[in-house]
């Protein structure tokens, strides 16, 4: 429990934080006493939220409740400082605002009728799975949401807002247009809305919501996968920038002239990389290209005298990649650290359950990073690439 000299900063952060913090620490000490089953499975006056049962609930649960708020008072003040020292070092902290909460969440539990839990929320077909990607989120009833004042996602932005320097939305696409499958396992899945003009005044009502709780935060759009081209038209018009991945960004398509697009001819609102956590590192994107697609990367960015296509990627090219790369007009520019330093180790393999998804970890301590000359070099020729290209003072 608190100290005497946190306790108005601890009831400050209470009221603060009210709009979330209540049912959440509720949430969790319901959670531990119901030995962590799903909300699902609880007595049903608690899983329905009947006044008298929660009121009955607090008062039982005082002593769990205060601590699980206090943990996120602790969290919070850890968090703040990194950020105060992020911030005193020029360095800004950019998070995400997932695209919607689990099911067995304090979220979908308080807001129960914002959901419809009859149906789950996936990906198209695409090139990671033929049939669609089932991620068992539920779909967000988009009509109640907007009746209530699309309370969930202002709350939502509104913390994350309090958190990050820069708010990353993931899969813009599903606020526009959400994927979403039946409790059949072999029933195609549909969107929802159902037609362009309704997605499309969805989705810019939803980004206007979330830019009215964010302030001046920095947006950003993950716009990958299967996006329709008046969703990027749409995000454009409002102002939010979205993602140029470097090796899937190209002209002519499919044409015998098909060519990489010159990272100089990227939009100025938009963010620069060379892959997400979604994606293969740069060095293992390269090491599994033909010779011929590597001379098309190659001969596309000018890169010519640079990069050798026909040897593995050297420390070398890799950094004449990432120079035109941050060359690039694009108001942001982020690199994966694997990419920054040539490494090979994946985050995540979409559309697949697997030991390694989500498990990476730096190789090294960040103290064993500072004692690495290797380390000390390539940072110093990053600097110089950053300073070159106007990005870094």
């Amino acid at each position: 429990m608190p100290r005497r000299d946190e306790g108005a900063q601890l009831d400050a952060f209470i009221e603060t934080n009210s709009y979330w913090l209540h049912d959440y620490a509720l949430f969790r000490a319901l959670k531990e006493r119901f030995k962590w089953s799903s909300w699902e499975a609880w007595p049903a006056p608690i899983a329905q939220r009947e006044p008298a049962a929660l009121e009955l609930a607090r008062r039982e649960l005082a002593d769990p409740i205060e601590m699980y708020g206090y943990w996120q008072f602790v969290a919070h003040r850890q968090w703040a400082q990194m950020r105060a020292y992020a911030s005193s070092h020029g360095a800004l902290i950019g998070g995400d605002l997932a695209f919607s909460p689990c099911r067995d969440s304090a979220e979908v539990w308080a807001n129960r009728n914002e959901f419809d839990l009859s149906r789950t929320v996936g990906a198209p077909p695409d090139g990671f799975n033929p049939r669609g990607q089932r991620w068992g989120l539920p779909l967000p009833n988009w009509t109640q949401m907007r009746a209530e004042g699309f309370k969930v996602l202002r709350a939502r932005a509104r913390h994350a807002s309090s958190l990050y320097d820069l708010i990353r939305i993931d899969h813009v696409v599903g606020l526009y247009r959400t994927f979403n499958f039946g409790s059949d396992p072999n029933e195609a899945g549909t969107f929802t809305p159902a037609n362009e003009n309704d997605q499309r005044s969805q989705g810019e009502e939803v980004i206007r919501t979330i830019r009215q709780e964010v302030g001046a935060t920095e947006l950003i759009a993950e716009d990958l996968g299967t996006v329709p081209p008046w969703v990027r038209e749409s995000l454009t018009r409002q102002g939010v920038p979205g993602y140029k991945v470097m090796q899937w960004e190209r002209v002519n398509w499919g044409h015998p002239d098909e060519a990489f697009l010159k990272p100089a001819a990227y939009p100025e609102l938009s963010l620069a990389t060379t892959g997400t956590h979604d994606t293969e590192p740069l060095t293992v994107w390269w090491h599994a290209q033909p010779v011929a697609e590597r001379g098309k990367f190659v001969r596309s960015l000018g890169l010519e005298g640079k990069v050798n296509p026909r040897r593995m990627l050297e420390e070398s090219a890799r950094y004449a990649i990432l120079a035109v790369l941050y060359a690039a007009p694009s108001q942001l520019a982020i690199i994966p650290i694997q990419d920054l330093f040539g490494w090979s180790a994946r985050i995540n393999r979409p559309g697949t359950v697997g030991d390694s998804n989500w498990t990476y970890r730096l190789p090294l301590t960040l103290e064993r990073m500072r004692r690495s000359r290797a380390i000390r070099s390539g940072v110093a020729r990053l600097r110089e690439i950053a300073v070159g290209s106007g990005r870094f003072t």
